[in-house]
């Protein structure tokens, strides 16, 4: 209900947004004539709004993220208000001048709230809607301007009721973000305002907009001096980012492939809506002389085809993946093609309009069959703390990629039609013919960026979460980083995970040996299953499953210590806090393993559960917990793990699926963290409380109480029993380390699903910290194994840390397999 009320109050107020932008080009005149304003004047009284719109619009998205948005929104919205209010009443130029100003102030606070709010509210099974919704109401606005001015200005009221109608609208919208936006204390970023950033990227967009939408040629000699602004404030972003600082623009966005290649995309489709209706409104008042009601109904179509593609992208989406997507941009190709020759047989040849109306409606479902699945990608593969910064951008391109498009298109156009005073209809109508030739060339670029989208667009959020992304490459520092090693937990397990690298590598061969070898009768079964080809059905069981993770985390954790290594950090997730605490020195390895064993028989005989990875928040998920199903574990913004009994847990992962939710079990037999195991975990505390546990010798971070372990908390048996049926709270805790610093997070574990959740952290995205995995995405190739781990090794020591090269070397020598190592 929240989400929807939402969306109801601030779809609007993006449609006023970018309705102020292309509804003044209509009413200029009427303005002009009331105010008796001149040219000039009136061209001023155009770039008033729209200037500061498309400068501080990425500076208001920003604000969003930092201060909150309910407070940006409720201030924006409020500005328009009384801007508008003050624009319907101006009584002369400098009036309205002031008023259009604050306006357009006042919308770029406002309008990248909108998508940060869809971003940061609703969930993630309403999502795609949602942005389908804020497309079509984006394009429609832009389409819609020319014609709605065109009523409206008619009216008794004039031109000031277009102003006047604003007020209504924003102060519901007012109401509305006050009770359901959520406020400054659900942000934990400090405010910080990088101006700096901000002057350089206003004088950017300036120096792009301002000769662009001017339409005087000898200011466009203005445009390429917008490179030094951008080239200085490239260089102050990375400097801000290095710096540890909040920059205006994480540049770390424009590695991710889906933001990049979707924002170009935004941007074409931009330049060629925007254009292309507005070429062909001044065809169809000018040169064919329709009135208001006639221009309406020829463009009916369009508006048709609009909506039935926003209605049929999400199921399309989600059934075909990118196929639909690349349909979208073919029909969009094909209908604006078919431009050339409709146009001219329609208003020239004396043919039928159906062919024209039909190439309309091709454009319109195209059209949103391609801008629809692309926004939700463009802001679903960007961390909720960068979403207002990423909506601010989005809104800033498509307002560049518009005025480009305008400005080419129209240049082309005027040049083709030479002087409007004596042209004629076949004129007017043989200029938007070949104009339309270069929105064709526009279409198949778009067309072949949407193969750069992912192939399944309704599972984009969780793959661009748990994908194995290359990190991005990091340049030489002058210290190196300090190294944080991250251990994973239940669900990390695979068949023969690092076994290429026993028998290879000494340290790791003993670890594991002392493990079997202290397991007695279990231990000799867990290696024969652990290296066999075929684990059995118990493998995932916590007989099996949590013994072996143990082992193989601390084996790799001493792995990288014998490098030479002092790790600056260490953080666990599930039972790889237990590896982080031994290797911080709270309690020895062999004594690890006595307090797993005990955990291992307390739980063998738990009710049958498991654990369900969802692409969603735990807001998201709140409808769907009961006393049985909880979260289970935050890894993410939209990676939550659900935990509980068998049956309950089941019941609940219908429901998601039948909601359009993307749910995942994990490798788990047990209702690991979820009350079902309190009991068990109750029944570990005496042998915990006979363990002798230590202070730690290592910064210890902790995923349950998120952040460094204090003495209290390490020397308390209860916190180490409880564990078990403990909600794990990982990117809580990964934002409380990359707080405290840089670092390069290795993860020494099984795959890199850790690395994946850390490579779309803020931190790394903006290169402060780094990260590298010890052993490939996916275990089951012996060679491949080494060469992960001489990878991560030539890895850390790039980034500055002093290691012995003959470590190499003996990892490609000879066996060092023990007595107790099977043969082989």
């Amino acid at each position: 209900m929240r989400s929807r009320l939402v969306m109801a109050a601030m779809l609007p107020v993006a449609f006023l947004g970018f309705f102020e932008v292309s509804v003044i080009y209509v009413i200029a005149p009427a303005i002009r004539h009331d105010l008796d304003a001149s040219h000039t004047a009136t061209q001023m009284i155009i770039l008033a709004y729209t200037l500061p719109f498309a400068l501080l619009v990425v500076t208001g998205g920003r604000l969003g993220d930092l201060w909150g948005i309910r407070r940006v929104f409720l201030a924006g919205v409020s500005g328009f208000a009384a801007a508008s209010l003050l624009a319907a009443v101006a009584w002369d130029v400098p009036s309205l001048l002031a008023a259009r100003g604050a306006q357009g102030m006042s919308a770029a606070l406002m309008t990248p709230q909108v998508l940060a709010a869809i971003r940061y509210l609703v969930p993630a099974a309403s999502r795609g809607k949602s942005f389908a919704l804020y497309a079509v109401v984006a394009c429609l606005a832009g389409a819609c301007g020319p014609l709605v001015g065109g009523f409206l200005s008619q009216t008794a009221l004039g031109w000031r009721i277009v102003f006047l109608i604003n007020v209504p609208i924003a102060l519901i919208a007012v109401v509305v973000g006050a009770l359901c936006l959520p406020g400054p204390g659900e942000r934990t970023v400090k405010p910080q305002i990088d101006l700096v950033g901000t002057l350089l990227a206003a004088a950017t967009v300036l120096l792009l907009i301002y000769p662009l939408t001017t339409g005087m040629s000898w200011e466009w000699a203005l445009l390429p001096f917008a490179a030094v602004p951008l080239a200085l404030f490239v260089r102050h972003e990375r400097r801000v980012e290095r710096a540890g600082g909040q920059p205006l623009v994480s540049l770390g966005l424009f590695r991710v492939r889906v933001f990049t290649a979707g924002l170009i995309v935004s941007v074409l489709v931009a330049a060629i809506i925007n254009a292309f209706f507005l070429l062909f409104v001044i065809l169809l008042q000018d040169g064919l002389r329709l009135d208001g009601p006639s221009i309406g109904l020829t463009i009916t179509p369009w508006a048709i085809g609009t909506a039935l593609g926003a209605m049929l992208a999400t199921p399309l989406v989600r059934s075909s993946g990118r196929k639909a997507l690349a349909g979208g941009a073919v029909l969009m190709t094909l209908g604006t093609a078919a431009f050339v020759y409709v146009v001219p047989a329609a208003y020239t040849g004396g043919g039928s309009q159906v062919p024209l109306a039909l190439a309309l409606l091709a454009t319109g479902v195209g059209t949103s069959l391609v801008t629809t699945p692309v926004l939700d990608l463009v802001m679903s593969a960007v961390p909720v703390t960068e979403a207002g910064s990423a909506a601010g951008m989005f809104t800033t391109f498509r307002q560049v990629g518009s005025a480009v498009g305008v400005a080419v298109a129209g240049a082309v156009f005027y040049v083709l039609l030479g002087d409007p005073a004596v042209a004629g209809r076949e004129a007017y109508v043989e200029a938007l013919a070949i104009t339309v030739l270069l929105y064709v060339v526009l279409c198949l670029i778009t067309l072949r960026l949407v193969f750069m989208l992912p192939r399944s667009a309704a599972t984009a959020e969780t793959a661009a979460e748990t994908a194995d992304v290359p990190a991005p490459p990091t340049p030489a520092t002058p210290s190196a980083r300090p190294v944080a090693l991250l251990f994973p937990g239940q669900g990390a397990q695979s068949a023969r995970m690092a076994a290429g690298l026993y028998g290879h590598v000494p340290v790791f061969t003993d670890t594991m040996d002392t493990a079997f070898s202290l397991l007695g009768r279990d231990g000799e079964q867990l290696r024969a299953e652990w290296l066999g080809e075929r684990p059995s059905a118990l493998f995932d069981d916590v007989t099996r499953a949590q013994p072996l993770l143990y082992a193989i985390n601390c084996a790799l954790g001493r792995t990288v210590i014998d490098w030479g290594v002092r790790p600056a950090a260490l953080l666990g997730h599930s039972v790889g806090e237990m590896a982080a605490a031994t290797l911080a020195g709270v309690f020895d390895f062999e004594e690890g393993l006595r307090l797993m064993r005990d955990r291992v028989d307390q739980i063998k005989d738990s009710p049958a559960g498991g654990m369900l990875a969802v692409a969603g928040s735990p807001g998201d998920l709140e409808p769907y917990l009961s006393g049985h199903v909880v979260v289970g574990a935050v890894n993410a913004p939209r990676q939550t793990l659900l935990a509980g009994p068998a049956e309950p847990l089941d019941e609940v992962r219908k429901r998601l699926v039948a909601d359009g939710f993307t749910c995942r079990p994990t490798r788990a037999l047990q209702a690991f963290h979820s009350p079902a195991l309190a009991e068990q975990a109750a029944a570990s505390v005496p042998a915990w409380h006979a363990a002798r546990l230590r202070p730690p010798a290592l910064p210890l971070y902790s995923a349950y109480r998120p952040g460094p372990l204090g003495e209290d908390d390490v020397l308390d048996p209860e916190f180490w029993a409880a564990q078990p049926a403990q909600p794990v709270l990982f990117m809580t805790a990964l934002d409380r380390l990359l707080d405290d610093g840089d670092f390069l997070l290795v993860e020494a574990g099984p795959g890199q699903g850790l690395c994946a959740l850390a490579r779309r952290h803020p931190a790394v995205l903006a290169r402060r910290s780094a990260v590298t995995g010890l052993l490939p995405a996916r275990s089951g190739d012996d060679a491949k194994d080494r060469e992960a781990v001489a990878a991560a090794f030539d890895r850390i020591h790039a980034e500055g840390h002093p290691l012995d090269p003959a470590f190499l070397v003996n990892l490609e020598g000879g066996s060092c397999r023990t007595q107790q190592s099977p043969t082989g």
